[in-house]
């Protein structure tokens, strides 16, 4: 398909967005009448064109400039423009590629750069772009934002990520000390890094703004349980996750450390139905099977706990021939036997991520090679039937099953663009579910909310994390 082809009609919201270009076109356009070259004159016909509503004869005016002169940059940049005010975002890039080739000086050039790599999904374009416009302008909370949401792509939740992030959100804090929303992923991240020390003032912040914010209530639990576990520090903690379950029952975080506080205290009874529900809603972790075995030892029930020691054998054993092929591959990464073994595996694994990666590879390798073909209409199935039944789910309210399928579709194929438009409605859906914020109070709630820089769900009960996993 031709780049003028991919071009939509906009919206009257997107129509918003190309006032400033029309300006910018209008202005410029008493200087291009006075230059006579065929290129110019498209460029001005152009200008002329989106004034008057016709955008897509503007594009194509455009087009035609580039094809006369393409060393053009004008043309190139108000095609840029074009393409992101249209969310065309392919050639939206292609169009700023040119311009950073001809003028790599043009201000505001590699925000847009990363912007349009962050939506067309080039997470390494994006990582690129926005680190040299922080390095033009270290202050670009833009730029920022569009880091710390690359960072988070393709990241599971409770995974580490990389340690930039820290500095990128910290450095967001201090540039915009009231952005609630980069200090609970801040919170979130240092959580997740143990480090509660520094949990400890930023979860107080958020409760401050907002008393009835789930995830600042599961953090503190998290630290008081993993730093305090003194009969004070233990009860405190099992108040805040039973008060961040009553306002999220789906923050899997906080029943996971319930069960795990009533083992503490040797409250099986207590234990084994939170241990239970993480079973159910995530029964290929290998960890939950382990603690809930010991809750059924606990209560003298030997053979269920046997029963549950097996099935968390199998799972590490799994997870160990993986690991192996992983380590193979690293060493030997076009043996097609060890891509089509480790995508076979993961294929029915807890967490079968890059299983498109090792099949693609393997059928690369072999294109006639029917177990390999066959392997991958085996994960377009599997990857359709889940992201429907999630989607369905989504749809009618159940939100556990949507949930749980659609984190398993996110694994199978998370850079797939009906992946994409299923993370938009699930991050929509579960962030129109969180607790209002205090009247009155800094909107930590609402922060939370905010989708202007986000494309992932909720792990937390309303900290964002990119793959729906609960």
């Amino acid at each position: 398909m031709s780049t003028s082809n991919a071009v939509r009609r906009f919206s009257p919201r997107q129509a918003l967005s190309m006032i400033g270009l029309a300006v910018v076109v209008g202005g410029l356009s008493l200087w291009w009448g006075t230059r006579s070259s065929p290129a110019e004159r498209h460029l001005e016909a152009g200008a002329q064109l989106l004034q008057s509503g016709q955008d897509l004869a503007a594009e194509q005016e455009w087009r035609k400039a580039v094809r006369l002169e393409p060393d053009n940059v004008e043309a190139w940049e108000l095609l840029g423009d074009y393409y992101q005010a249209s969310h065309n975002w392919e050639a939206a890039l292609e169009a700023f590629r040119q311009v950073l080739r001809l003028r790599p000086d043009t201000p505001d050039l590699q925000r847009r750069l990363a912007q349009c790599a962050a939506q067309a999904g080039d997470k390494a374009a994006t990582q690129r772009h926005g680190e040299a416009a922080l390095a033009q302008n270290p202050g670009d909370v833009v730029a920022l934002k569009i880091l710390v949401a690359a960072g988070e792509a393709g990241r599971r939740p409770g995974e580490r990520g990389d340690e930039k992030q820290l500095e990128y959100l910290q450095r967001l804090i201090e540039l915009q000390p009231n952005d609630l929303l980069s200090v609970a992923r801040l919170a979130d991240a240092l959580t997740i890094r143990r480090r509660y020390v520094e949990v400890r003032p930023l979860v107080e912040r958020l409760l401050q703004a907002n008393p009835s914010y789930a995830p600042a209530l599961s953090m503190r639990g998290e630290a008081l349980f993993n730093e305090n576990p003194s009969p004070q520090g233990l009860a405190q903690a099992e108040a805040d996750f039973k008060r961040a379950l009553q306002l999220d029952p789906r923050d899997l975080v906080s029943r996971r450390y319930l069960g795990k506080l009533y083992l503490r205290k040797r409250e099986s009874a207590k234990a084994v139905p939170h241990l239970e529900e993480m079973v159910r809603a995530r029964p290929f972790d290998s960890s939950h099977l382990f603690e809930l075995a010991e809750a059924y030892q606990q209560m003298g029930n030997a053979k269920k706990a046997a029963a549950l020691r097996l099935r968390y054998a199998a799972l590490q054993k799994e997870s160990h021939e993986i690991q192996v092929l992983r380590s193979r591959l690293s060493v030997e990464p076009d043996n097609f036997n060890y891509n089509l073994q480790i995508g076979l595996l993961l294929l029915k694994s807890h967490h079968p991520a890059d299983v498109g990666f090792y099949l693609d590879k393997a059928v690369k390798l072999r294109p006639a090679d029917r177990r390999a073909k066959a392997a991958l209409r085996q994960l377009e199935r599997l990857y359709a039937q889940h992201l429907t039944a999630g989607l369905g789910a989504l749809k009618s309210g159940e939100h556990k099953k949507a949930d749980w399928h659609l984190s398993r579709a996110i694994l199978l194929r998370p850079n797939d663009a009906r992946t994409r438009q299923a993370l938009q409605q699930l991050h929509a859906t579960a962030n129109a579910g969180l607790p209002k914020p205090a009247a009155g109070a800094a909107a930590a709630g609402a922060a939370a909310a905010d989708q202007s820089d986000n494309s992932g769900t909720l792990n937390r009960g309303g900290i964002l994390q990119p793959e729906a996993a609960r």
